[in-house]
Order: structure tokens, then C-alpha cells, then sequence
């Protein structure tokens, strides 16, 4: 079968495709033929060796995590999958892969794929809802007329906020490039700041929930309390050893999710999908020859919504 590999750490040129031997499935792992896989910074901070402590030392690896397609086999301890089932899901682990015409998988990291949606559409419903939905209902608990501001709002993770954070009733105000204004106000924002051109950090308007997407390596928490209720929350994907002290003792809250793959997350996910309470955004379709070049326009960033590879 054909796989994305690379054989040392560094950028998109590194990466090659190679054939692999088809995987066995263990007792509780189904194989997957995979239709489509969507993009997120860890695939392109994992190939850089930005994770290594926490990757074993083999090569050649594999990328990816997000990924949709057709179960062809499963364990014998497998209990709400068969061969032909259509799904999605996000695989955590960062010594395994996604980016291969067929991968083994947990059964409780999938679901079943939403109906009205593609499998490049489904490809797109992993970590990023993921992640936005962890943030927004479990750590943030929004309730209808919160004011949410989504900073970084026109990326993958973003996108999902604003669609997510509309279904649970809140107010959202996005924040990105002047250039996404209309693209985020189509997800639902009821507001719009563009951070090249407008300080939100000067802004009146007190938030219930500041939501930090962008920033790859400081949280702006300094920055973002004054403009959050006193007992508001700020909330980023930053889990750095130096903001220990802030996530136990700073008020207004401060808060960061680690996205965990979760079947019944997942498959809520689904649902909202074939109710047409959210909807996958693609950004550009790859084939995969092009995964050196989908990989460079992830690193290049602009990106509104998610960059997708189609496998078969």
C-alpha cells in the first residue's frame, strides 16, 4: 500500500511516498481504507521534530491524524463497526499515521461518517471540532447570550469555534485578517475585528470567553483579561509549563485544551453535521502526489477553514 513517510526531521522535502506492508488489525482495531485525510499544524510541527521528546526514535514515520473512509476489516473484540461502514475519526497518537491508502485504528477514536457529508467533508470533523467542542462545552461550559471572542477565527480550529460556539447560543465576535471578514460572518459570527488593522485588546466590550487559536508559542492571557468579565475565561491550546501558575490561581480563569479522541465526541459531531448545525469548510483539495505542496501551504498559513488530501 502506498504511505506518506519521512525518514528525518525537517521540512515538507522531506517527505515521500513509499510502500508499505498492509497493517493487521489487534482485537480491538478495525482497518481502514481511507478515502481522504485533512490537515492540522501538529502533522507539520511533528515532521519538523517539534514533538520529538514525545515520538519514538524509529524512522520512517508516518503523518498525519485526521482522516475519513470505509472500514474493509475488523478486530474480533469490535462491537459497533463492520466491514463497509463509511467513517471518520482522529487518531492521537503521534507514532502512528493517517496519510496511507489503509490504516488500523481504535474503535473508540471513529465514528460513523455523517451522511450528506463527503469523505474529504468527513476528513475535516476531527480534531478541529474536536477540539473546539472540548473547549467551548466542557472546559468553558458557554451558555446561551455569552459574548465569545475566537481569535485566529478563519482556521480549522476557529471555523469550528464560531459554527459551535453559534449552536450553543452565544454572541461571537471573530477576530483574524480583514481578509476573512466575510468568510467568518458566513460561519455565523455575529461581529467581526481584524487584527492587522484594529486592536481587540483596546475594545469596551467585556467577554465572557476569549478563545486564543492563533499563536503557535505565547498565549496573550496579559493581554486578553482586560477585556473578560471577572469571571470570565480565557482559553487557548498552549499547554506550556509556564502558564502552570496562571491555570491554577489566575482570574480571570485561564484555561488550554489538549484535544482527546473521543467516539461519542465524534459521533455528536456527526450528528451536528447531518442536522446541518455545522458544516466542514475545505480550503483546497489535494491529490496525494501533492502532499509536499498541501504540506507548505499549512506551514505558509492564510488558510480559511481546512487544507484536505484525497488518498483513492
Amino acid at each position: 500500500m502506498k504511505s506518506v513517510i519521512y525518514n528525518r526531521y525537517g521540512n515538507e522535502d522531506t517527505l515521500e511516498i513509499a510502500e508499505l506492508p498492509m497493517p493487521r488489525p489487534q482485537n480491538k482495531e478495525l482497518v481502514i481504507r481511507v478515502k481522504a485525510i485533512s490537515l492540522n499544524p501538529r502533522d507539520t510541527s511533528a515532521r519538523n521534530g517539534d514533538y520529538k521528546l514525545f515520538m519514538n526514535r524509529k524512522f520512517p514515520k508516518q503523518t498525519g491524524a485526521d482522516f475519513a473512509g470505509i472500514v474493509t476489516t475488523v478486530g474480533k473484540d469490535i462491537k459497533n463497526f463492520k466491514v463497509g461502514d463509511e467513517v471518520f475519526g482522529y487518531e492521537p497518537s503521534l507514532n502512528k499515521g493517517t496519510a496511507s491508502e489503509y490504516i488500523t485504528i481504535a474503535e473508540s477514536f471513529i465514528a460513523h461518517k455523517p451522511k450528506i457529508v463527503s469523505f474529504e467533508e468527513a476528513s475535516v470533523l476531527g480534531c478541529v471540532y474536536l477540539c473546539a467542542l472540548q473547549s467551548i462545552r466542557d472546559k468553558c461550559q458557554i451558555k446561551p447570550g455569552d459574548k465569545v471572542a475566537v481569535f485566529g477565527a478563519s482556521g480549522g480550529v476557529g471555523t469550528a469555534a464560531i459554527q459551535l460556539a453559534k449552536y450553543y447560543g452565544a454572541e461571537v465576535t471573530a477576530v483574524a485578517r480583514s481578509s476573512s471578514e466575510e468568510f467568518c460572518k458566513e460561519q455565523g459570527a455575529d461581529y467581526f475585528i481584524s487584527y492587522d488593522k484594529n486592536d481587540i485588546f483596546a475594545s469596551e466590550k467585556k467577554y465572557d470567553v476569549f478563545f486564543q487559536v492563533f499563536g503557535k508559542n505565547n498565549a496573550y492571557y496579559s493581554k486578553a483579561k482586560k477585556i473578560l468579565q471577572p469571571d470570565g475565561i480565557f482559553i487557548c491550546l498552549i499547554p506550556l509549563p509556564k502558564y502552570i501558575l496562571k491555570m491554577l490561581f489566575a482570574r480571570p480563569a485561564f484555561k488550554f485544551t489538549l484535544v482527546k479522541s473521543k467516539s461519542e465526541d465524534l459521533a455528536f459531531i456527526s450528528k451536528l453535521a447531518d442536522q446541518k448545525v455545522i458544516k466542514p469548510i475545505i480550503s483546497k483539495n489535494y491529490d496525494l502526489p501533492d502532499i509536499k505542496e498541501a504540506h507548505k501551504a499549512l506551514t505558509n498559513g492564510s488558510v480559511n477553514g481546512k487544507l484536505v488530501v484525497s488518498i483513492q
